[in-house]
């Protein structure tokens, strides 16, 4: 009886699957958790989606304790508490900590990156900061991958992963400030989804 973890499998995807398929086929006691970007597609995989971290209503009124039932909220304060000596979440703050946690969409690392700026800018000076977001989350954990330093690296690093079909087709994409619908999806990138057809 095992499990073995595979870890960040979307830059080696295929290899991942095999390696899966050959354990799994051989050792019916063995279990497997991959985490990766895209799905391995090997024989009786179940696949799990995971969202980004739940964020609070963008508009209310919360207190502290009411946001921190959020799990954006929850890491973005347990980080900014470790490296902030003497920070404490109150009241007055669920404004300022709500509307991080929106702009950076719950997203994890984002979270913990802004969370170890808090201590330098506080957070009026984070929440304001945060329109040149990728000149503010630059300290990562030393001993972190490269990737995981800096918000430009994790973009930059999951970028280089995709086809230059799927590159096309993100330059046209970037053209939407927020959400977009399928048809003007479409639209966008017409002449790039022609390929496919």
């Amino acid at each position: 009886q095992m499990l073995i973890v595979l870890d960040n499998c979307e830059h080696v995807v295929q290899a991942a699957a095999t390696v899966a398929e050959a354990v799994l086929a051989t050792a019916p006691g063995v279990h497997i958790l991959a985490t990766s970007r895209e799905p391995l597609r090997a024989t009786a995989e179940w696949v799990i989606r995971l969202p980004s971290l739940e964020l609070p209503p963008a508009s209310g009124q919360l207190t502290a304790q009411q946001a921190s039932a959020f799990a954006a909220v929850q890491l973005f304060t347990q980080r900014t508490a470790a490296t902030c000596s003497g920070f404490t979440f109150t009241d007055d703050d669920v404004p300022h900590v709500t509307e991080i946690c929106w702009r950076l969409d719950g997203i994890p690392l984002a979270l913990e990156l802004a969370a170890g700026r808090v201590a330098q800018l506080g957070l009026r000076g984070l929440h304001t900061a945060l329109e040149d977001r990728f000149a503010v989350l630059t300290k990562g954990r030393r001993t972190a991958l490269p990737r995981q330093q800096t918000l430009r690296a994790a973009i930059d690093w999951s970028y280089e992963l995709l086809s230059e079909d799927q590159k096309a087709v993100l330059r046209r994409l970037s053209i939407f400030a927020g959400a977009f619908s399928f048809d003007s999806a479409v639209a966008v990138c017409e002449d790039d989804l022609s390929a496919y057809t």
